[in-house]
């Protein structure tokens, strides 16, 4: 019997499906590629973390940040509505560009470490290493999310 549990369990995992995905393809820069607003950061390396809420009223709080250069945060996401939201971390060239192919395809799933959706009343998070000064920006570029104000600022310094 235990043979047959561990043989039913090594089948699920080899075939598990993120069923939080949806039907979209995947999108987003392959886990551990670096961004120009940063890249994954070590989660033994976390030397902040921050609480990040989303809300159906579109926004973010807090919509603006600040961290110092070189700093690896752990961003802990609680979605406090009850609609679907996302959170996408890159310059402002990649928030838009990530914006277009969600404009294309809404569905798609995200599969990078700078990316998370959070289901209603759900949590995530984002272990990110801010390598430069700057603005890095999030977004959530869910159909009209965006347009109606989801999105705010990391000043990194």
């Amino acid at each position: 019997m235990k043979r047959c549990a561990q043989l039913i369990w090594m089948l699920a995992l080899t075939f598990s499906v993120d069923v939080r995905a949806g039907p979209g393809h995947m999108h987003g820069a392959p886990e551990g590629a670096p961004s120009q607003a940063g890249a994954p950061g070590d989660a033994h390396a976390v030397q902040h973390a921050v609480e990040l809420a989303m809300y159906d009223s579109m926004r973010y709080a807090p919509s603006t940040l600040t961290v110092k250069r070189g700093q690896t945060v752990r961003l802990l996401l609680r979605n406090q509505g009850r609609l679907m939201h996302e959170i996408v971390l890159g310059s402002a060239d990649e928030i838009e560009q990530h914006r277009q192919a969600m404009r294309r395809d809404p569905s798609m799933t995200h599969g990078a470490a700078s990316m998370a959706h959070v289901a209603p009343g759900g949590q995530a998070q984002i272990v990110w290493r801010f390598a430069q000064a700057g603005t890095v920006h999030y977004a959530c570029l869910l159909p009209g999310h965006y347009e109606a104000g989801m999105r705010g600022r990391i000043e990194v310094r």
